[in-house]
């Protein structure tokens, strides 16, 4: 049978066959108990379609030693149904739910699969998520500090906590290398930025425009010859190092730049019979 897609489910057909990878894997447990639920998985498909996967307990063990995140599978011969949960990880209305007739199959990587999926909000939109239950709406952060586990008494139950202090990340810095066939995007997330400039997406944000036409300095430290692009258009040709530009329009509090690659001759003229790419490392 041909590989179906995700967007092929429905509660009412039970026979499906199509390659997923499996995006993300984690355990959901009851936080006042810290009684394991099931085990969560997101699948998505080669058109990006995503779906949201259950193991009940009793499962567990059989499947969690044969699915790993970011491999390949061929799922057959379970539950769907439309979930009423609230807080649901992904928008897709329908949840899978594996019983002891499901059948995994490993298969080869397929590298048409993406591996994640991101739908990003602009900060004045969560105003608006008050009250609506239906998805949960996360942040991307850095783990700074933790404590040890708390445990309290009460006299109906017994909770252990944490106490965590989240950095939010605000800010992103997103590079497009465009070779003659293909292009890639390469997006880093706030500190992460630091290991290749040596600064965050906010600093690098706060950079911008320092330098007139040029992004900052860090950006042209990436390496060969590109066309510089400010805000979307050509600005000027620039020989050396490869330019990147964090947008100067922030709304939705990302700075997000763009590097083209373009090299250039000596005299900072266009070479069409050359290429380089970028290093990243």
């Amino acid at each position: 049978m041909d590989s179906q897609s995700i967007r092929d489910l429905e509660s009412e057909k039970k026979i499906w066959s199509g390659q997923c990878r499996v995006s993300r894997m984690w355990v959901g447990v009851n936080v006042h108990t810290n009684k394991v639920l099931h085990l969560d998985l997101i699948l998505m498909d080669s058109k990006g379609n995503d779906i949201w996967v259950q193991i009940p307990p009793v499962l567990i063990e059989k499947f969690k030693t044969m699915l790993k995140e970011n491999h390949v599978y061929i799922i057959k011969n379970f539950d769907i149904n439309t979930t009423g949960l609230k807080y649901r990880p992904i928008g897709n209305p329908y949840l899978i739910q594996f019983s002891r007739k499901t059948i995994v199959h490993h298969v080869p990587e397929v590298p048409a699969i993406p591996t994640f999926k991101f739908s990003f909000l602009n900060a004045s939109q969560m105003a608006g998520k008050l009250g609506h239950v239906e998805i949960l709406s996360d942040v991307v952060g850095q783990l700074r500090t933790h404590s040890d586990a708390i445990t309290t008494t009460s006299l109906t139950r017994k909770t252990i906590r944490k106490e965590l202090t989240l950095q939010l990340i605000e800010y992103r810095v997103q590079l497009e290398v465009q070779s003659y066939l293909k292009s890639a995007v390469f997006v880093l997330f706030e500190y992460e930025g630091k290991r290749y400039f040596g600064l965050s997406g906010h600093e690098l944000f706060l950079k911008n425009g320092q330098n007139g036409d040029l992004p900052p300095d860090e950006l042209l430290q990436l390496g060969e010859g590109y066309m510089i692009h400010k805000d979307g258009s050509s600005s000027s040709i620039a020989s050396g190092p490869a330019c990147s530009q964090p947008s100067s329009d922030h709304s939705g509090q990302s700075a997000i730049g763009k590097s083209i690659e373009t090299p250039v001759d000596s005299d900072g003229t266009p070479d069409n019979k050359l290429k380089r790419k970028m290093p990243l490392e």
